[in-house]
C-alpha cells in the first residue's frame, strides 16, 4: 500500500486534475478513532483499485443531496465526513456533493451525530 498522503494526492490528481496536503492535516481525519480511520483508508484503497463509486456497476453509494436527507439535522451530511475533499467534492465520488447531502459511505467522527 502506498503511503497515505501520496495516495489521496495521485487520487485528487486522477479526479481533480490537481493535488493538495489537505487530507495529512484533515481535522476531521485527525479526530476519527483508529477504527474509523481504517475504515476512511479502506474506502481509498478501494476507490484506488476500481476508481469513482459512482461510476461502477456494482457499487451502489445512495448519495441524496441536501433536500432529499432526512438525517441532516442530527449531523449525518457530507460537511462532517472525513472524506469531503471540497464543499462540493468527495474523494471516492465523481459526482458533484452537497455539504448537506449524505451517501452510505460517511466517515463521521464521534461527536458529530446525535
Amino acid at each position: 500500500m502506498a503511503d497515505r498522503t501520496e495516495l489521496v494526492r495521485t487520487i485528487e490528481k486522477l479526479v481533480y486534475g490537481t493535488s493538495s496536503d489537505e487530507w495529512a492535516n484533515k481535522p476531521l481525519y485527525d479526530t476519527l478513532p483508529e477504527d474509523e480511520k481504517a475504515l476512511a483508508d479502506g474506502l481509498l484503497d478501494v476507490y484506488e483499485k476500481v476508481g469513482p463509486f459512482d461510476l461502477t456497476e456494482s457499487i451502489w453509494v445512495g448519495y441524496v443531496p441536501a433536500d432529499q436527507n432526512e438525517d441532516a439535522a442530527i449531523g449525518v451530511k457530507c460537511d462532517n465526513c472525513a472524506l469531503m475533499a471540497a464543499p462540493d467534492r468527495c474523494m471516492i465520488l465523481e459526482q458533484t456533493i452537497e455539504p448537506e447531502g449524505n451517501c452510505r459511505f460517511s466517515v463521521i467522527p464521534p461527536g458529530y451525530v446525535g
